[in-house]
């Protein structure tokens, strides 16, 4: 739920707490023209134009601040006709399931094969169940799907993912996974309750949602994050950057780029996982129809 504070006379400084991603209003109510801009912030805020430059409004303005989805002490610098105003945040964590539950390999293809230790992989087969701390690996031209309540993460070859953490209770979830090499692309419920987390880390940064298509590819020290729909929060322990529908941003070395434009869509990076299986089952249907002529 959106807190939302009004403010009729400017006010030099502001501490509140604020739960875990969720949004808080700032509403200012000042007669005639108002120009605000972001001096500096730790999380996101909207409308995002106010990150670049000075934006005007008339009688009102609502400036919206997007938590972290990290226990942090964080904050929003503004500039509100002049005037520097400083709003300092607690963000506190949710009480987070904490029991674990499987992730569910869904679908495979070519040559997948999952390990405990990162040491001795065992070939896989539809339906293993993957715990905390396990690894999933695809080789060249192989590709897997897993999932959960939470959605479906689909992972495309010479890619290695690490189960970070998987908890649920009921129809609450607490999930991490790390990529680390490789190219993923998540499809996320949207989740409006709250208690529940769906994180995705590829390198020092990592990703948080609450229900939307997204993707990361890289190695190293450089990744690539882009977004099919809504929105996806990135930070790597210092800055913070919103990523919404459309949009790509790199990392190079833990330093985030201008974000780009990116028009390809959902359907285009799966249809390779479609197009994978369904080779899989014709090579399946015609090795069974060649034993069948043998009998």
């Amino acid at each position: 739920m959106k807190k939302i504070l009004y403010f009729f006379l400017l006010i030099p400084l502001l501490s509140f707490a604020l739960h875990t991603g969720e949004s808080t209003n700032l509403v200012f109510k000042i007669p005639g023209k108002i120009e605000i801009t972001v001096v500096d912030a730790l999380g996101g805020v909207l409308p995002e134009d106010l990150l670049i430059d000075k934006v005007s409004f008339k009688n009102i303005a609502t400036v919206t601040y997007i938590a972290p989805i990290v226990p942090i002490k964080s904050y929003l610098i503004l500039d509100v006709n002049g005037k520097k105003i400083k709003y300092n945040f607690k963000i506190v964590e949710y009480d987070y399931p904490k029991d674990i539950a499987p992730v569910i390999l869904e679908e495979f293809s070519g040559n997948v094969a999952y390990s405990k230790n990162k040491k001795e992989w065992i070939a896989v087969s539809n339906n293993v169940k993957l715990y905390e701390n396990y690894y999933l690996r695809t080789l060249n031209n192989s590709y897997a799907v897993i999932s959960g309540k939470w959605g479906k993460v689909y992972i495309k070859e010479n890619t290695i993912v690490k189960i970070e953490k998987s908890r649920q209770k009921d129809d609450k979830f607490d999930v991490k996974l790390s990529v680390e090499k490789g190219s993923v692309i998540a499809d996320v419920v949207k989740f409006l309750m709250s208690k529940s987390r769906f994180q995705i880390q590829g390198g020092s940064v990592t990703a948080g949602v609450r229900g939307t298509k997204f993707g990361c590819e890289g190695e190293a020290g450089s990744w690539k994050w882009f977004v099919f729909d809504g929105s996806v929060f990135v930070f790597n322990g210092k800055k913070i950057v919103e990523i919404t529908n459309q949009k790509m941003i790199k990392v190079i070395d833990n330093t985030f780029l201008t974000p780009e434009k990116f028009e390809k869509n959902f359907e285009e990076f799966i249809g390779i996982f479609e197009e994978g299986f369904e080779n899989l089952e014709n090579e399946m249907d015609d090795y069974m129809e060649s034993i069948e002529g043998n009998i």
